[in-house]
């Protein structure tokens, strides 16, 4: 991995409001353009479960990783504590 890249993951909402998803999507767009970046896109990480692929991918990402998430800090932490 290249020192100088990051990986960024969005969570998506479980939710359906438009507003929440146009964020995401905004978000996604200015990720995607910006040199350095590994971006990915996920289900909301509450949702996921062993052999998901978005936890798969969440497992093999090494160096530095930022989840934008709409969980809680501390509660994105823990669901992804014990999924490993």
């Amino acid at each position: 991995m290249d020192n100088n890249r990051i990986t960024v993951v969005l969570s998506q909402t479980r939710s359906k409001n438009p507003v929440r998803r146009h964020l995401e999507e905004e978000i996604a767009t200015a990720l995607l353009l910006e040199p350095g970046i590994d971006f990915a896109v996920t289900s909301n990480v509450y949702d996921l479960s062993p052999g998901d692929t978005g936890l798969l991918y969440l497992s093999s990402v090494r160096g530095h990783l930022i989840l934008l998430s709409w969980l809680y800090p501390r509660a994105a932490h823990w669901i992804l504590d014990r999924n490993g």
